[in-house]
């Protein structure tokens, strides 16, 4: 794609502006030399500005009817006026040439210098054809791009934050959809919502989260007595307001985030919106999303659930907010003459290419074989919240750099509460950023002794086998071992090397015997389990423990693997992960073990949490929400039991009805 750069500075010689346009050269930079450059006058030539705006000076009476007027015909007029300004003589005639001869794809970055120019809503600009919503011939704003090499893995983690509820904003319409975009990213993202937060829940949601996106829905105003910014933010515990100030951004929301996202231009001011986006610029965000105006109701709701529908489709930023923007022309802006469609300014720090440099550790082939072969994709589609327990769960199997966490983890909670959904969606957070894991789920067939417990552990293929590919022999000395045992006698070494066996024996059990000999069996598996995970740590969740026969995890399984994986260190790259009922750890679990390994309790939900989860579900499903929906949800309330602690698996009614609606 062509890269042009159309600059707006002020002409120090002749008091008015320069406008260059320049094309990116081979390397990526721009050349000294601008294609062709051309001025404007001082005053913004009044004389062609269109005569509903007023008398005055243009900039600011163009603001200010932008700001009066939710509905006009004369926002065409306004957006050619501001084309001709900047696309004027050669400069229009050359920039013109340079995209008919691109079909493919044109990008031109608008950077606008002089502070009383940025005030104008750019984004309008066009007059026959609106040049910010073509998706082929693409507009933004930036300010002097700066290079960022940054990458990361999977989860894109994005926080939501709704000031203030408002049913004449629509800011439940808006978080309803994004909510409903997420299952697009199948997995690559990971979001979390809050309402009305106190300043110390915000704060300390953000430090754990460490967003790559914030979006903030709400309002924006000035801090009383100065000329600051700020989102205003109701503490709904409290009962009063609070405000986020350009301060709170540059000094308390660090890490910047990658993008910000503020429906926040309640104050009737654009300033306000620039001010915060400056904020965000300064402290290292790559790209901000403001609203130039209110962007109210079904229009917000639009574009913020376009813009992640087409993130989730792998759009750049770029293109995302132009898809977004045209989804709300088309709704408002051909018939209606409505400016919600313009309202929202992207402004970029970096290359588009460079603001979610966030990508899968495996191929979308590979990816899509292990989404079709596990299904998870199935078994997690309506798993909600649980927001605690999936940040200790990850951060335990897969933690942040510099991070040491134990190498157990016990998930308990009480029958159909959501703990299999928890691993089935830690399988698949792994699988995105390339980890191995194993998961063995011992609750079909038959109750196991020892040897098929370590065999179905050992037979249990890894959800990418690819990762594992270098152990392939990592088990070949527990294969020779373990017909020897299961026979009541001690192995014999081997003349040379330990042979290969392709279908590797399962014994029926171990025979009576010494002991000793059920240490050597484990002993054995655990040196398996140790050259399994040599080159590449391993993840081992071994879930539905009633398939197990209780003295054989008791007396065995206990001692000689779980207990040994907390507590020593001849297996380091192992993290271990098993799942028990509340009665599975009364019956199973040695009292005097309760300490060891970090657990995650996988509690009932609240009563007052019914309705929002219900439609969260609903949401996952893919329905956009409706009445009827909301009329399913309070119809089935009875029936769960919600006004009292529930489990979480009694929403499966809930999603088999709106299945059918």
């Amino acid at each position: 794609m062509i890269t042009l750069l159309l600059s707006v500075t002020a002409d120090p010689g002749g008091g008015g502006y320069l406008v260059a346009l320049f094309q990116e050269d081979d390397s990526g930079g721009w050349p000294a030399e601008p294609l062709v450059s051309s001025t404007i006058p001082a005053d913004l030539c009044p004389s062609m500005a269109p005569a509903e705006i007023g008398q005055g000076t243009v900039d600011e009476q163009i603001r200010r009817y932008v700001q009066d007027n939710r509905q006009s015909g004369a926002f065409d007029h306004i957006g050619g006026y501001l084309t001709g300004l900047v696309l004027r003589g050669d400069v229009g005639a050359r920039w013109d040439k340079i995209r008919r001869s691109h079909p493919e794809g044109l990008r031109t970055l608008l950077r606008i210098e002089p502070p009383n120019l940025r005030l104008l809503p750019w984004e309008i600009m066009g007059q026959d054809e609106h040049l910010f919503v073509n998706p082929t011939s693409l507009f933004m704003r930036v300010q002097e791009l700066d290079q960022d090499a940054t990458q990361q893995l999977v989860p894109i983690r994005v926080l939501v934050v709704e000031g203030k509820r408002d049913d004449q904003l629509g800011t439940l319409d808006e978080v309803r959809a994004i909510k409903l975009a997420l299952p697009g990213f199948e997995g690559r993202v990971e979001a979390e919502f809050l309402t009305e937060p106190s300043e110390v829940e915000l704060k300390a949601t953000y430090d754990r989260l460490t967003p790559d996106i914030f979006h903030f829905i709400g309002h924006g105003t000035r801090v009383p007595g100065t000329n600051e910014a700020a989102l205003r933010v109701f503490n709904r515990s409290a009962g009063k307001y609070w405000l986020l100030t350009s301060q709170y951004v540059r000094s308390l929301l660090r890490p910047s985030p990658r993008v910000a996202v503020m429906n926040a231009c309640r104050s009737g001011d654009v300033a306000d919106v620039r001010s915060l986006t400056e904020a965000f610029l300064s402290g290292g965000t790559a790209a901000v999303i403001g609203m130039q105006g209110d962007i109210r109701g079904q229009a917000a709701a639009k574009f913020g659930g376009t813009l992640y529908q087409a993130l989730a489709r792998g759009e750049m930023i770029d293109k995302a907010v132009t898809s977004a923007r045209q989804a709300v022309f088309v709704a408002v802006g051909v018939a209606m003459q409505g400016r919600d469609w313009f309202l929202p300014s992207l402004t970029l720090r970096v290359r588009p290419e460079q603001v979610l440099p966030i990508t899968s550790a495996i191929s979308e082939q590979e990816w899509r074989r292990a989404e079709s072969r596990l299904r998870l994709k199935d078994v997690i589609q309506v798993f909600v919240d649980r927001v605690d327990e999936r940040y200790k769960l990850a951060m335990g199997v897969d933690p942040d750099v510099g991070t040491d966490p134990g190498r157990l983890l016990v998930v308990t909670g009480d029958f159909l509460t959501g703990k299999s959904c928890l691993l089935h969606w830690i399988r698949r957070r792994c699988a995105l950023r390339g980890r191995r894991v194993k998961y063995v789920n011992f609750r079909v067939g038959e109750r196991r002794d020892l040897v098929k417990a370590l065999c179905e552990i050992r037979d249990t293929p890894e959800d990418l086998p690819s990762l594992g590919e270098s152990a392939a022999r990592a088990f070949d000395r527990f294969n020779y071992d373990l017909p020897y045992l299961a026979s009541g006698h001690l192995p014999v070494e081997p003349a040379g090397e330990v042979p290969h066996a392709d279908d590797p024996p399962v014994p029926d059990s171990l025979q009576p015997g010494a002991v000793t000999l059920v240490d050597r069996t484990l002993e054995s598996f655990r040196d398996a389990l140790g050259a399994a995970t040599a080159e590449s740590p391993l993840v081992l969740i071994l879930d539905q423990l009633d398939g197990l026969l209780l003295s054989t995890f008791q007396q065995d399984l206990f001692p000689g693997l779980i207990r040994r994986v907390a507590d020593e260190d001849d297996i380091p790259n192992l993290r271990l992960v098993v799942a028990l009922t509340t009665e599975q750890v009364r019956d199973y679990w040695p009292a005097d073990d309760l300490g060891i390994g970090e657990w995650i309790n996988v509690d009932l939900c609240k009563p007052e949490e019914y309705e929002s989860l219900a439609e969260d579900v609903v949401l996952a499903l893919g329905r956009d929400f409706r009445e009827e929906h909301k009329d399913l949800i309070a119809a089935v309330k009875p029936f769960i039991h919600a006004h009292a602690p529930w489990k979480i698996k009694e929403l499966m009614v809930v999603r088999d009805l709106a299945l059918r609606l």
